[in-house]
């Protein structure tokens, strides 16, 4: 123990003498001088220099590693910041550089930065005798930044004119011109001082001889400033920007975007620091527009709706100011800002408006027929809202699965239907095929209806009873009817409407609804499934009158989301709850027939062309109403209705709200009562409803979007059914909603919605004859007459002009609209006293110009 511990002491004693391995330890170098990389430098206040310091050794080696301390001998000249020197006042200062105790130092001069540029405000200026002003000098560097604590000379170049003292305040001493200097290092900058009589500016002419936008106008006189900006000019009160002048011109540019105002002597003013002086000088920002009784004027270009005026006739104007966006949600806000300016002219008296009569008197409902037929009309909207959200599902399902042929063959139909035990399924390759429809009265079967109009996924299934056979028709009734056999005279005849009445006006104005037969059933024929399911699937019970689905042309075994389908052109209605409702359903089921076997006729066009997408909702249903409405012709109760007839309340709705009348009403059916009902309320909001909008969205479309199609086919039609044919059979891609019937009426966008939403206000207008041409006339109804009709029956649902319109007189108004949706229209009724030309302008909510980019337009009528 004693040996190791002696051992292990001498070892250690060896290692720290060097000994053992003979190694030597490297000393680190030692710093013998310090260099900077400027030993002297001059700088500007405010800018920076970088110095960098070299440490050597003895032998001149640079040795690197080491910390370098920096310092200044005054920090209020230069400070410096690891190397970084930066000038803070005139002077000099030592800065040095230390490393390892080894020093070096630069000696830094500090000065101010030398003087690039000197101005004088302003250039230009007039002064009276005596009258003083300061003017103000501004100094700056190479970087254009100013310059503070230099000197400034100020030298005037008549004495006798004008004296300058040494901080820049200029005297007027006579009168005449004299050219004010400020030099400072060299640089100068000049000053126009002007010393008049002191009289204020005087206007001796002014040219052109009308003042108008874009046009240079010069005005001459006397007693103006050289400065542009110390002149002031206003046209009718509005400033304008003076871009040259003299002590005997100015000169400014009327901009486009100024205020609209009618033709008029307006006053020019001019004002300087001497006083203000004005003129009378015709003033012509608005285009003239001069209409006789019956002619119209549609804008479509952004340049022209900003500013227009009406000639000083008098009379009255219909106007639309119409938003040409073909979205819907898509909202454009503006005023309608007006002007009338007095002129010699006689004053021009008003027009007073007569109201037409409704064509012959009516006998009034009852109250209880009334609250009746409010009812149903309430059912009936709820009805439309289920039917428009089906309408959107069949959309995006044929978006998804397309309309291909491929795997729709009939092949799948020699198994057995589903056993009526089995009341539902979900779809897919497991669904059971289907077998065709027996064509025997009095035969049953199994049909499938879907479990909710929200999905084809999900079905029940219903065992039926064939009640009648046809050339182009079966109806089917469910065996578990509340009225199973009692209603068979009905269905019998609803088949038999169909094959002689309804099928011919579907061939003939919109398609086949078998055109896709080959792949379905390959039966020749429609079915029509009427039973009580159907008050399970709408939002209200007993609203639901029927319905047809896309899902129906597909094999259910193709996809999950169609396992509902049937695979055969087919048509769901509900049945009457009771025998006493059996008198109702009879007057609203074939209405809803027609109705949805354009529907069905639609999709199997597409189908059978293939065509990638389903028409868009508000045009599918605008082509329904109007199918609906041709099947109204035929019935006794619609006598002399046909198209383009005008037809009035007496020889529509008239019947449709009075079926025990005797008479052409009695058994009427309720048919276009549906569309205008809802028209009715399309007008009441007229600017912030669309009728390109989803019809799942808003309910009116089945007035508004209907009126639409129907006054684009009265107006652009040759043959009524073969303009309808056309746009339901357009399978283009991209050609749907407004590229179709854009497409169809070879007319703009901009110019068909001018026309359809000034038609709504100028249709039929007391007192006023359109043109036989006239675009913007409802051709085939008065629904001035049939709404006055409307509020004589339904007083408390209906009035007489629903039309929301702003009745303004000539004169000054403004009239904001907030909010007008895509595809509307706001609605003017101009009239009243007229002493001069009337401006009539757009322009943005709380003034301003509307903005190049606007959608909208507007379209002028003169009806007095």
């Amino acid at each position: 123990m004693l040996r190791s511990v002696a051992a292990f002491a001498a070892a250690l004693i060896v290692v720290a003498c060097g000994g053992g391995d003979g190694s030597k330890t490297t000393r680190p170098a030692t710093v013998a001088s310090v260099t900077l990389s400027q030993q002297s430098a001059t700088i500007d206040v405010g800018t920076t220099l970088i110095l960098t310091a070299t440490a050597k050794d003895a032998s001149g080696n640079v040795i690197t590693g080491r910390t370098t301390t920096w310092t200044s001998s005054n920090s209020s000249v230069a400070t410096v910041d690891n190397g970084i020197v930066t000038g803070i006042s005139v002077g000099t200062a030592t800065i040095t550089a230390t490393i390892d105790g080894k020093p070096a130092t630069a000696l830094i001069t500090v000065q101010l930065p030398p003087v690039a540029s000197i101005t004088i405000t302003p250039a230009t200026k007039t002064l009276t005798v005596g009258a003083s002003f300061q003017l103000v000098v501004t100094v700056k560097d190479a970087n254009g930044n100013p310059l503070s604590g230099r000197t400034v000379t100020w030298t005037t170049s008549d004495a006798t004119k004008v004296t300058v003292s040494s901080t820049g305040l200029v005297t007027g001493v006579a009168l005449g011109t004299a050219i004010i200097t400020a030099t400072s290092e060299g640089k100068f900058a000049t000053a126009t001082i002007t010393v008049s009589d002191g009289k204020p500016p005087v206007i001796g002419a002014i040219a052109p001889d009308t003042i108008a936008p874009g046009v240079t106008v010069t005005i001459t006189g006397t007693g103006f400033e050289p400065n542009p900006p110390d002149n002031t000019v206003t046209i009718g009160g509005t400033p304008v920007f003076v871009t040259a002048a003299s002590a005997t011109q100015l000169s400014f540019v009327l901009p486009a975007n100024f205020p609209c105002l009618a033709t008029q002597r307006s006053t020019v003013v001019v004002t300087t620091s001497l006083g203000t002086t004005s003129a009378q000088k015709p003033l012509k920002v608005a285009i003239t527009r001069s209409l006789a009784v019956g002619e119209s004027l549609l804008l479509t270009d952004v340049a022209s709706v900003a500013c227009n005026e009406l000639a000083p006739t008098g009379g009255r104007y219909l106007m639309s100011v119409y938003n040409t966006s073909t979205v819907p949600t898509s909202t454009a806000s503006f005023e309608l800002k007006g002007n009338m300016a007095p002129t010699p002219t006689p004053v021009i008296a008003p027009t007073a408006r007569s109201v037409a009569p409704i064509r012959a008197s009516i006998t009034p409902l009852s109250a209880g027929a009334a609250a009746q037929i409010a009812q149903q009309r309430d059912r009936q909207a709820t009805a439309n809202r289920d039917h428009a959200r089906l309408l959107e599902n069949d959309r995006a399902l044929v978006r998804s699965l397309g309309t291909t042929r491929r795997g729709m063959g009939t092949a799948s139909r020699t198994s057995a239907r589903p056993s009526p035990s089995v009341s539902s399924s979900v779809g897919g390759a497991s669904s059971p095929s289907l077998a065709p429809v027996p064509l025997t009265v009095g035969a049953y079967t199994s049909l499938r209806i879907r479990s909710t109009l929200n999905t084809c996924q999900t079905f029940n299934t219903v065992r039926a009873r064939v009640v009648f056979v046809g050339t182009k028709s079966v109806v089917l009734e469910d065996s578990l009817s509340p009225t199973r056999g009692t209603i068979d005279t009905v269905l019998t005849n609803i088949g038999q409407q169909f094959d002689n009445v309804m099928y011919p006006i579907l061939t003939q104005n919109f398609g086949d609804p078998l055109a896709y037969d080959d792949s379905t059933d390959h039966n020749g024929r429609i079915l029509m499934l009427f039973t009580p399911r159907i008050d399970s699937l709408g939002g209200s019970a007993g609203t639901l009158q029927g319905f047809v689905s896309a899902c129906d042309l597909y094999p259910p075994t193709i996809d999950p989301s169609v396992a509902a389908s049937n695979q055969a052109e087919i048509f769901y209605a509900r049945v009457p709850a009771s025998a006493a409702q059996v008198s109702s359903f009879r007057r609203s089921i074939y209405g809803t027939v027609i109705h949805e076997s354009k529907h069905l006729a639609a999709n199997a066009e597409k189908f059978a062309r293939n065509a990638d997408v389903l028409e868009e909702s508000w045009l599918e249903e605008g082509t329904a109403q109007i199918a609906l409405e041709l099947y109204a012709r035929t019935r006794p109760q619609y006598a002399g209705v046909t198209w383009k007839s005008d037809a009035t309340y007496l020889q529509t709705v008239y019947c449709d709200v009075r079926p025990s009348f005797a008479g052409r009403c009695l058994g009427s059916l309720f048919l276009d009562a549906d569309p205008l009902f809802e028209l009715h309320d399309y007008e009441r909001a007229n600017e912030t409803k669309s009728f390109l909008s989803r019809a799942s969205d808003d309910i009116t479309i089945y007035g508004s979007a209907w009126q639409f199609t129907r006054w684009a086919t009265d107006q652009y039609a040759t043959v009524e059914g073969d303009f309808l044919k056309s746009i339901v059979l357009e399978t283009r891609r991209g050609f749907t909603g407004v590229a179709n019937i854009v497409d169809k009426t070879r007319r703009p966008f901009t110019e068909l919605d001018g026309w359809f939403t000034l038609a709504l206000l100028a249709d039929n207008f007391p007192g006023f004859t359109p043109p036989p041409d006239a675009k913007y006339i409802f051709p085939s109804f008065n629904t001035p007459d049939i709404f006055r009709g409307a509020a004589t029956d339904f007083p408390n649902s209906f009035v007489a002009s629903p039309l929301n319109t702003h009745v303004i007189t000539f004169g000054d108004f403004t009239v904001p609209v907030p909010a007008l949706a895509g595809g509307s229209g706001s609605l003017f009724n101009l009239s009243g006293t007229q002493t001069g030309p009337q401006a009539i302008g757009l322009q943005a909510p709380g003034g301003g110009a509307i903005g190049t980019g606007t959608t909208l337009r507007i379209v002028f009528l003169r009806v007095q």
